[in-house]
């Protein structure tokens, strides 16, 4: 059973509405901030990710989750936060006959209705857990249970907002932290609740990209933390107190429980009687020249009055801060999910692949697999048995895998769903005397979306005359104007070798 409604409402002959991005006439939907555009255009946003996304800042929460997470987005016209399972029919003239296709749900103009039965889905009867133990999920087989997770042994169900996007294979699912029942309790310090979104690999065997977002409580006290909330900066370089200020803006930096993060380093203020103070990363302290009395306002300044800081080292800054906001929600905490320094990796356990090991032919391409970084499935080269083309005549095949986990760290295609297991090449050729083989892997030929932009790529590969290694060669990108650019080149950019080199 799809979550999705309808994949597009057509439009009637008479309605001349576009979709403000691609400028087509195409059904629009409607996002929470009340700007419109079509399906298309909107899942090709809300679906993009950036798994290398890095940051040393909990001031951009926003934009790590938008990096790190499909079905979160921005608005291309108000920057607004969007969740894709937000999205609502635009109604407009169309409005009875879009009742009349849409199912009796408490929203019906929700595109994307959540998932209540995972019985009948891919993820059915699918647990996932990571190297180490600590984290697990797990997809019911009944349609009465709910999918639920395993953390630090507390058993937790998804309780709220679960969906499932086929096409992008993408899992969505909050719990309350505090939520309680006959099975499970949770509790997570400060926390109110915790998102978990996971885009599996096309094969489901890893969870490819997404993150677990806790989403933490408003700082408890404001005398306890009465400098929370965000705060405009500005400084003057030391020795000439007259130079010009600089700025920082409250978008950048905000304080959180008395903590910040600033240019990858964490601070702290400290209480001093009825002052604070704090120490930069080198140890030089930064105490308050004046705007701060905690024996008269204890609850910190107020908004728009400033603070002025000194230190005890005539070298450096002297810096204002002003205040903007008093204490609010914090950032959320994100843990990555994927294969990255600092992420979870979860995968399917029970799952058996059934790859055969590599063996070595020295008499041409066929049978042999090509690799780099030593790792097999990380964008390797497998050279399969001849197929018979349409005039009956034997040709080469072969397929690029992308089978690694280590591949979860490039971006999905370009409408959001994951990189296919095996991508195989067309329009094969070989030249024996020359030992160059021909390929193309057409992506929108194939998959009906571009990668990275390119719609195609086209591959030129030297062997040496041990088939040990691909000598030289290039691979060329087609973009959807249809100009051809080189990518990398073999021997030079892309090293591969022979798998069963050992076997020689």
């Amino acid at each position: 059973r799809s979550s999705v409604k309808t994949e597009h409402m057509e439009m009637s002959d008479t309605d001349d509405e576009c979709c403000q991005i691609c400028l087509l006439p195409k059904a629009k939907l409607t996002m929470p901030c009340g700007h419109s555009a079509c399906q298309d255009c909107l899942e090709r946003i809300f679906l993009h990710t950036n798994p290398q996304y890095r940051s040393n800042s909990l001031n951009d929460s926003e934009e790590a989750i938008v990096s790190l997470c499909p079905t979160r987005g921005k608005c291309p016209f108000c920057r607004a936060m969007v969740n894709m399972f937000d999205l609502k029919f635009d109604l407009g003239s169309r409005t009875e006959n879009i009742k009349q296709c849409l199912d009796p749900d408490p929203d019906p103009f929700l595109v994307y209705s959540t998932m209540d039965d995972f019985s009948v889905s891919p993820l059915s009867g699918a647990s996932y857990r990571d190297r180490e133990g600590t984290v697990s999920i797990f997809f019911p087989t009944d349609e009465r249970e709910e999918p639920f997770m395993v953390k630090n042994e507390n058993k937790i169900y998804f309780h709220h907002n679960v969906h499932y996007h086929g096409k992008s294979k993408t899992f969505s699912g909050s719990f309350d932290c505090y939520k309680k029942d006959n099975e499970s309790s949770e509790n997570i310090g400060n926390t109110e609740s915790c998102e978990v979104i996971m885009q599996f690999s096309s094969d489901y065997r890893f969870v490819a990209h997404g993150a677990i977002i806790t989403r933490r409580s408003i700082s408890s006290d404001r005398r306890t933390c009465p400098f929370d909330g965000r705060w405009t900066i500005r400084w003057q370089r030391a020795p000439d107190r007259e130079a010009t200020f600089e700025s920082l803006s409250s978008d950048q930096f905000r304080i959180v429980d008395n903590s910040w993060n600033l240019y990858g380093h964490n601070y702290r203020l400290v209480r001093c009687e009825n002052s604070v103070q704090f120490s930069w990363a080198t140890g030089i302290m930064q105490t308050v020249e004046s705007g701060v009395d905690l024996a008269s306002k204890p609850d910190g300044p107020g908004i728009g009055e400033t603070i002025v800081w000194t230190v005890d080292d005539p070298e450096y800054d002297r810096i204002t801060w002003t205040r903007e906001t008093t204490g609010n929600r914090p950032p959320p905490i994100l843990q990555p999910l994927g294969n990255s320094t600092m992420g979870i990796m979860l995968l399917k356990q029970n799952c058996i692949r059934q790859n055969s090991r590599p063996t070595y032919h020295s008499y041409g391409p066929k049978g042999n697999v090509f690799i780099q970084s030593h790792v097999v499935g990380l964008a390797s080269y497998h050279f399969t048995s001849p197929q018979s083309d349409s005039n009956g005549d034997d040709c080469l095949a072969a397929y690029i895998s992308y089978e690694n986990v280590a591949c979860s760290s490039w971006p999905p295609l370009d409408d959001g769903s994951p990189v296919p297991v095996r991508v195989p090449f067309v329009n094969c050729s070989y030249d024996c005397d020359a030992r160059i083989f021909r390929g193309k892997i057409p992506w929108l030929e194939i998959y009906d979306t571009t990668w990275m932009g390119c719609k195609e790529w086209n591959y030129e590969m030297h062997f040496d005359s041990d088939f040990v290694c691909i000598l030289s060669g290039s691979v060329k990108s087609v973009t959807t104007e249809g100009r051809e650019e080189e990518m990398s080149k073999f021997g030079q950019s892309l090293i591969y070798v022979n798998a069963a080199i050992m076997e020689r």
